[in-house]
């Protein structure tokens, strides 16, 4: 399980940020809600897809780079 789950968020991030595609990111992996860890960011997945559809117009070519991708099994 922990191998799928880094899977799904190095897949979510790489195509909210990476490939500047947010919408179809939060279609992708998303729940039924959405809940913003980042204060600057209002909840909710309409807030989370302008935030990033404005990230991209500030700062073309912006990329995260993955070094390491942790998860730890909760039983």
């Amino acid at each position: 399980m922990t191998d799928s789950n880094k899977q799904n968020v190095v897949a979510f991030y790489d195509l909210m940020f990476n490939q500047c595609k947010p919408a179809e990111a939060i279609a992708a992996y998303a729940g039924e809600t959405y809940t913003q860890h980042n204060p600057h960011v209002a909840d909710g997945k309409e807030a989370f897809i302008e935030y990033f559809k404005r990230m991209a117009k500030e700062y073309p070519g912006k990329r995260v780079h993955f070094k390491r991708v942790f998860a730890r099994a909760i039983t």
